[in-house]
């Protein structure tokens, strides 16, 4: 297997697996939206990079869109504590 072959788990804290969100109360759902929104925002800004550097610059510039708006989501909907995502990935 390749480095590309390899699936990539990035799922923030491992909340989201194979595309299901555990059920949650409605008090946790801004607070979740707008942790995985943040964590859309990195990733996304990371994406936009390779994209740009390999000249995808249409691919870049819908991955900087997404970030965009997901930076706006997260704004939006403020963490209820700030150290809610200590133990996601770092974007080094």
């Amino acid at each position: 297997m390749t480095t590309c072959d390899k699936p990539i788990n990035h799922s923030p804290a491992g909340r989201v697996r194979h595309g299901i969100m555990p059920r949650r109360g409605n008090a946790d759902k801004a607070t979740n939206s707008a942790e995985i929104a943040r964590y859309i925002a990195e990733m996304s800004a990371q994406l936009a990079q390779l994209a740009a550097a390999a000249d995808l610059d249409l691919l870049a510039y819908f991955l900087d869109m997404a970030r965009i708006e997901s930076e706006l989501v997260a704004s939006r909907n403020p963490p209820a504590n700030s150290s809610a995502r200590q133990d996601w990935p770092t974007a080094d």
